[in-house]
């Protein structure tokens, strides 16, 4: 009688599709609700303050005139490696803020974080101005 053409049928199987969609679904469910719960709590307050509260940051500052600085005071590039030395022995955090005037060149501000690093510190903050809507704070 009639012959059928050996054509596979035109139709898209969304089993598939559906099984993907679910799956990024029950992803993005999950990895939302990993956010810290804000707890009230009330905590116990101490007759005298902490020890971090006691001992003051250590900052490196240079100036537009590369002028170096630590804790507002005037230091010479080479005394700074021993200075910081001495002060991170007692500091448990050794952490170090560094403060740069923009117009300093890149190459300046790698050479120090690497002065800073073989001193001892083991934390680098980096100090800057927020921009907001476009002007500097």
């Amino acid at each position: 009688m009639f012959a059928r053409p050996n054509r596979p049928p035109l139709t898209l199987d969304m089993a598939p599709l559906i099984d993907v969609v679910f799956q990024l679904l029950i992803f993005f469910m999950l990895s939302s609700t990993f956010i810290t719960p804000n707890l009230e709590l009330t905590l116990p307050e101490a007759a005298t303050p902490s020890a971090r509260a006691q001992q003051p940051a250590l900052v490196v500052s240079v100036d537009r005139d590369g002028r170096l600085y630590l804790n507002r005071e005037p230091v010479g590039r080479g005394a700074l490696r021993g200075l910081l030395e001495n002060r991170l022995a007692n500091d448990e955090d050794k952490a170090v803020n560094l403060r740069m005037d923009g117009s300093r060149s890149h190459e300046e501000f790698v050479q120090l974080m690497v002065e800073i690093r073989d001193a001892g510190a083991r934390q680098l903050q980096v100090v800057y101005e927020r921009e907001r809507n476009g002007n500097r704070e």
